[in-house]
């Protein structure tokens, strides 16, 4: 069988019936179109109201309040729409229909035949009931329904076994509910077919969209969610019946999340509300070659380790040097010969003073230079500060190069020396502290971060970078506006924040 997906093929004509449906004094040659393609179709309308009730567990619409059986209230609402379908082999052919909701259960509109039938819609359905097949399901009001229906040229609708997310769980997150069996004057009972997982996710960064992925037998859901103003992503899905939650895995923003530690069934006709944290539960204090991207914000202290804070490192007689502002595979934070295996990146807790990238404004002093648009692709900083101290022909004065290196702060054994960072590695740590050092998502988070750990919180003025841009200029980054791409004349002074690699 030919199938389409009902958005593609109906959204419109399901809103707009005259598009689908043909009038009852139809000619054999009228047609309508689905996904572009002309199908030859001869319908014909019956008005029809019916009574609809609801089987099985109460449920939730929008809102959930546990009441010790996992069940709350359900309530038909404006908006909600009950799909038609099915077959009267001997005379109607298919029967296809889109109603929408009245009152008390009403549901009320036109359904289509492929063939002439003289009786009641009433009729045709019972009809159809015991001499094909006839279904409802209700699709309700705010919910969309990719990938529930299926529609063949015939224009005969059909359910399948696929799910998607709703936009949130204040979009009428509801159970679908469906039917085969028609009741003569009395409609359809309809019967739970799925229940709703009702997640939200805590701890992740402010008004950021996250890629959610729900995984387990055979489904395969995702979607991108934007969190709220405090770092929660709310969303539902439907998820077919009788399916065991510890079979799914959920991640949030690249994080694994922990659904279920017993055996949980789900039930049709049941909402399952999930609050689950991403924010992971750091230890302090650990081994700095242990740390994981979670760690960014923390403070190492010379011995080699890892504290919250300068505070708890001083309450533990360490002596706290760097923040971690950017941790990643072995091999990405530092692109020098020699430094493959530094995974991360420490800023030092203050600023070294400040210093010109050379005293000259006429010469180009490193092997490579980068035209504007490609400087963060500079992650050589390590060799940068090496070849600006080594090679200082006719007096240079790569100052800013030489106040990095001699920062007076110890470091830890295992690490690179003190560097001045290329434009590529503040872009690594900038956009590392988007949300973990502040609310704003942008430079300033980085900027003004330093403070709350307890150590000196960036100028908003220019801090160097080893990248070279012309005989003129190098990159600087410049705090007071987070760009990245301006650069400056090589002999002014400029802040000087050293980094070291680990």
């Amino acid at each position: 069988m030919k199938t389409k997906n009902i958005f593609k093929a109906l959204a419109l004509a399901m809103l707009m019936p005259a598009m689908l449906l043909t009038t009852a004094c139809s000619s054999e040659d009228d047609a309508i179109v689905n996904n572009n393609e002309t199908t030859a179709k001869k319908g014909y309308e019956l008005p029809v109201t019916i009574n609809v009730t609801r089987q099985g567990d109460a449920t939730t619409r929008t809102t959930y309040t546990d009441n010790g059986n996992g069940t709350g209230s359900l309530a038909f609402s404006t908006g909600d729409k009950l799909f038609v379908g099915g077959r009267h082999n001997a005379i109607a052919g298919s029967i296809v229909g889109m109603l929408t909701w009245v009152s008390g259960g009403t549901f009320s509109g036109t359904i289509t035949t492929k063939n002439e039938w003289t009786g009641t819609a009433d009729e045709l359905l019972a009809a159809a009931n015991s001499d094909g097949t006839v279904y409802v399901t209700l699709l309700p009001a705010g919910y969309e329904p990719y990938g529930y229906f299926s529609i063949d040229e015939d224009g005969r609708v059909f359910k399948n076994d696929t799910y998607s997310f709703v936009s949130s769980k204040t979009a009428a997150v509801e159970q679908f509910s469906h039917e085969t069996s028609y009741a003569y004057n009395n409609g359809f009972a309809l019967s739970p077919e799925n229940a709703i997982l009702n997640f939200t996710i805590t701890g992740l960064a402010a008004s950021t969209p996250v890629d959610v992925s729900l995984k387990g037998g055979n489904y395969n859901i995702t979607k991108t969610v934007t969190t709220d103003g405090d770092g929660n992503a709310v969303f539902a899905t439907g998820i077919g019946q009788y399916e065991y939650l510890e079979n799914f895995s959920l991640t949030v923003g690249g994080k694994a999340i922990t659904l279920v530690s017993s055996s949980k069934r789900l039930d049709p006709g049941k909402i399952y509300n999930i609050t689950r944290s991403a924010a992971p539960a750091l230890t302090y204090p650990i081994a700095l070659n242990e740390v994981t991207s979670d760690y960014v914000g923390s403070v190492i202290t010379s011995d080699g380790y890892v504290y919250a804070t300068v505070s708890d490192a001083t309450a533990a007689s360490k002596t706290a040097v760097a923040m971690i502002c950017y941790v990643g595979d072995a091999g990405s934070a530092d692109a020098s010969t020699g430094s493959e295996a530094y995974k991360g990146l420490a800023l030092a807790l203050s600023d070294a003073g400040t210093g010109k990238w050379c005293s000259q404004h006429s010469v180009n002093c490193l092997t490579t230079q980068y035209n504007s648009g490609q400087q963060t692709n500079d992650m050589a900083g390590i060799a940068n500060t090496d070849y600006l101290i080594d090679h200082d022909p006719d007096g240079h004065g790569h100052t800013a190069a030489s106040v990095a290196r001699n920062y007076s702060v110890a470091r830890p054994t295992g690490t690179s020396a003190w560097f001045l960072p290329s434009a590529g590695q503040w872009d690594k740590m900038v956009n590392a502290c988007k949300n973990v050092l502040g609310t704003n998502n942008n430079y300033t988070d980085l900027r003004d971060g330093f403070s709350a750990r307890g150590g000196t919180n960036l100028l908003k003025d220019h801090y160097r970078t080893s990248t070279e841009n012309t005989i003129r200029f190098a990159f600087r980054f410049d705090f007071s506006s987070g760009n990245n791409g301006n650069s400056d004349y090589k002999y002014l002074n400029s802040c000087v924040r050293p980094v070291f690699a680990f």
